[in-house]
Order: C-alpha cells, then structure tokens, then sequence
C-alpha cells in the first residue's frame, strides 16, 4: 500500500507540475489530486522539493519528461552525410523537427531554477547532466570523427545549443527554423574537428 501510494503521489505531481508548474503547485494540490491526504504526501517526502526530486529520479516510463527526446536529444541516425559538418547539420535539421510541448519546456526550465536555489537538487542534476554530456558527446564525437574531442564539453555544448534555441523559439512562438539548428551544429562539428 505505501508503495501504491507514493506512485500515485509521483502521477499526480508529474501531472501538476507539467500543467501549473512547480512553483504554482503546492503540497496541498498534489495530495488533492492523488486523492490522498496531505499525512500521506508527508509520510512519504518530506518536502516539495524531496517529491521533485524523486519524480527526477525516477526511471524511463509512460509520461516521463524528464528523459524525453524532445528535451534531451540524443537520436543521432539522422547524423548522415559525406563530412562531419554535413553530418552535424542533418542532425540539427532533424532535433529541429522535434516538437517538445511548451509546458514541458517551462518544467524543464524550472527544473534547473529549483536546482540553483538548492544544494541537493543541483548535486543530482549536476551529476545527471555530467553523465548525460559525456554519453551524448562520446557518441558525437565518434559520429563527427573527432576523436580528440572532450567529450563532456562536446555534449554540453551541443545541449546548450539546443536548449537556448528551444528557449528563444518558445519566447518569440516561432516554429523551429531547421537551417538555423544546421548552421549551429555545423560549427560545432568545425570546431571539434579542429586540431590543437
């Protein structure tokens, strides 16, 4: 029973928090929402950042948005071409295409402004972010022939630039413009094909 309800507290906050945001959304709602007391929501998290924390955590499933492709990508199959900048420009057309939806854009982004305000959430996205850069630059490094490359830097780098486009495009409402994502990841791959 206790387990059945702390996955029905995750569901409920994953659902609030998605449609109100994390700052918007109070203990009180998500125990509403799960229709359990707020006893039961303090009996298994101690804090709303303690719930957010393991909603972070929590393995790939249905409804996760935290691992979804549209906010961290990492599907490089469409990373083809002759040379590594034709290679890395058919990539940022395709993460172009992506579509992630603007209320999972602002719970990403609020994600990291609760992790700023807060030592034991930055920790674990500190951490999450670091293996996520490496895997996602190890790969890139390999699909772009850049074996010098640091591969942590690479995938920050290419994350960086996917995030802050996505942020400018939810701010103006523009759709994606796929020559600008080619011509941004071109001169990723320029620069990490770069000999020192």
């Amino acid at each position: 029973m206790p387990a059945r309800k702390r996955a029905e507290l995750l569901r409920a906050a994953r659902r609030l928090f998605v449609r109100n945001g994390f700052a918007a959304t109070s203990l009180a709602d998500i125990a509403e929402e799960a229709a359990l007391t707020k006893g039961a929501v303090y009996s298994n998290f101690e804090s709303k950042e303690d719930l957010f924390l393991a909603l972070l955590q929590e393995p790939s499933g249905p409804g996760d948005w935290a691992h979804q492709e549209e906010l961290h990508p990492t599907d490089l199959s469409a990373a083809t071409g002759d040379s590594p900048e034709e290679r890395a420009a058919n990539w940022g057309r395709a993460v172009a295409g992506l579509d992630p939806k603007r209320r999972n854009l602002a719970l990403f982004f609020e994600m990291n402004a609760v992790a700023l305000r807060s030592d034991r959430t930055r920790e674990w996205v500190s951490g999450h972010n670091r293996e996520f850069f490496h895997a996602l630059g190890t790969e890139l490094a390999r699909v772009l022939d850049a074996p010098e490359a640091d591969p942590e830097l690479l995938g920050r780098i290419a994350q960086s630039l996917y995030v802050g486009l996505r942020m400018h495009e939810a701010f103006d409402g523009a759709p994606a413009d796929a020559e600008v994502y080619a011509t941004a990841y071109r001169l990723l791959a320029h620069l990490a094909t770069q000999r020192a």
